[in-house]
């Protein structure tokens, strides 16, 4: 069997990209990056950008509570964070706005855990049981 195969041939269409492989066709795909209808084909001379590393991070120490707090806020740039409860009490923690011990949370960490988050960059908030001490660690990084 030939590679590629024409499309509507009774219309003389057009001829897609095809790669034969042990008798199948298998259609071809050509992938672009950057914005709608100025995209750019991934090359040698233009990869296919990722964001897997960070030169940046901060540190922050946000005190245990037993009301909804942020621990982080909203970040676009945010590659990767990681949490520590390094509290005496179990932390809601929930990837989203007021936390609620309930049913309104992401992740329960006992005293002492921790959680790491990719892929989620809006606002971080976490509310911990009933007369908390001690702190929630939260480290953040950034390209």
């Amino acid at each position: 069997m030939a590679d590629n195969v024409q499309l509507n041939l009774g219309a003389g269409g057009v001829i897609a990209a095809a790669d034969d492989v042990g008798g199948f066709l298998w259609q071809r795909i050509k992938v672009g990056h950057g914005a709608d209808g100025s995209a750019t084909d991934v090359s040698l001379a233009s990869p296919l950008p990722t964001r897997s590393t960070g030169a940046s991070s901060s540190v922050a120490a946000v005190p245990a509570n037993a009301a909804s707090v942020t621990v982080l806020a909203s970040n676009a740039n945010r590659l990767r964070a990681w949490l520590y409860n390094d509290s005496d009490k179990i932390a809601y923690v929930k990837l989203g706005a007021a936390a609620v011990i309930a049913n309104s949370f992401t992740k329960k960490l006992l005293p002492q855990q921790d959680m790491e988050v990719q892929g989620y960059t809006g606002v971080i908030d976490c509310i911990w049981a009933a007369g908390p001490t001690g702190n929630m660690l939260v480290t953040e990084l950034t390209p």
